[in-house]
Formats: C-alpha cells, structure tokens, sequence
C-alpha cells in the first residue's frame, strides 16, 4: 500500500499501527504521529485525523503523558520549540535551523528525535505533492 496520506484505509491503519508504539514517557510511535499531525495542522492542510486519532485514543492503550499531548495538539498547542522550528521554516531562515534542531534533539530521551522524523515524513511528503 503506498504511504499516501489522503487515502482513509492508509491513514487508519498507519495510525492504529503506531498510536502507542514504544516505551517511555511518550512513545516513539506516538512522538512521530504528533510531529507529522503538528505539522498537518500548522500548513493549514485538511486533515480529518483528529476524529479518528481520538476515537483510536480511546480503544488503544498509550501513556497518559502522551494522551494528553494529543489532546492539547489536537487543540491546537504545540511546543514553544516547534513553534521557532516553524517560524524558521515559514521565514526560510535555514542560519538558524541548526540550532532549532539541536533544541529539539535535546526534548526527553528520544521524543524530540521522533517527533522530527514525523516532522521530515510530512515535510517529504509536501515536497513530492509540489514537484
């Protein structure tokens, strides 16, 4: 099955597959899902994740640090780290992108490393769709 974001029978399986994969804190399935819905939701593009990420939030088991990240994502809050990351990206100051990635390097034991591999799934996908 190819990994397009759009097609409903992909996103649902990709989702049940990592919502609450891994150990810690916040799990490494579930640091990727919020980097790639961050951001989904921060360039405006339709997402109809939300209803189903909380339908699956309450069937399957994950940390309660984690749920909770959801929710205030889903919400629409995101990190005072990522929001810098995005700034950067929106104003294409790539001088600063270093720093902004070492600041997220450093969240928790791997979290920031996850979430900014589903930082670089959504941003690989947006390059393949504008090519």
């Amino acid at each position: 099955m190819d990994a397009n974001w759009e097609n409903h029978e992909f996103f649902q399986q990709f989702v049940a597959h990592f919502l609450g994969r891994g150990i810690g804190l916040t799990p490494s399935g579930d640091d990727m899902l919020m980097g790639k819905i961050m951001m989904s939701n921060s360039f405006s593009m339709p997402m109809e994740w939300s209803s189903f990420i909380l339908t699956q939030l309450e069937r399957t088991q994950t940390t309660k640090v984690s749920d909770a990240y959801y929710k205030a994502l889903l919400s629409g809050y995101i990190s005072t780290q990522f929001v810098s990351l995005l700034q950067i990206i929106k104003d294409k100051k790539m001088t600063d992108w270093n720093e902004a990635i070492s600041r997220i390097a450093d969240y928790g034991h791997t979290s920031g490393w996850d979430t900014l591999f589903g930082v670089f799934l959504f941003l690989q996908k947006l390059e393949k769709s504008l090519s």
